[in-house]
C-alpha cells in the first residue's frame, strides 16, 4: 500500500492565442475556471545542461532584468516537447 501524499496535483490547460487586434493572449483553463491574460513582450533567459548520456536535462530560467533563477530538471522528453512546440516538429515520443 502506498503512503498517502500531503501534496496535490495542479492541472492547467494553456493556449496561446492571437487576438483580432494582432496582440497575443494566454487562455488558462484550470481548477479555478478560465482566465484570459494579455501577454506583454518579455525575454526569458534559459541556461540548460544535458548529461553526456542525454537522459538528464538540467537548467535554470529567469526573466531578463531579474536576478532570480528558477531551477528545472527533466529528461529528454522536455527537450522533445519544446522542440515540437517551437520548431513545429511532430509530437514527442516517450523514451
Amino acid at each position: 500500500m502506498e503512503p498517502s501524499s500531503s501534496g496535490e496535483y495542479i492541472a492547467l490547460v494553456v493556449q496561446l492565442q492571437r487576438t483580432s487586434e494582432g496582440t497575443w493572449q494566454l487562455q488558462v483553463d484550470g481548477a479555478d475556471g478560465r482566465r484570459v491574460l494579455p501577454l506583454a513582450p518579455l525575454r526569458l533567459i534559459v541556461r540548460l545542461w544535458r548529461s553526456s548520456d542525454r537522459r538528464l536535462l538540467r537548467g535554470v530560467v529567469r526573466l531578463d532584468g531579474n536576478d532570480q533563477w528558477v531551477p528545472l530538471q527533466s529528461n529528454a522528453q522536455l527537450e522533445a516537447l519544446v522542440r515540437a512546440w517551437l520548431l513545429g516538429g511532430s509530437t514527442p515520443t516517450h523514451d
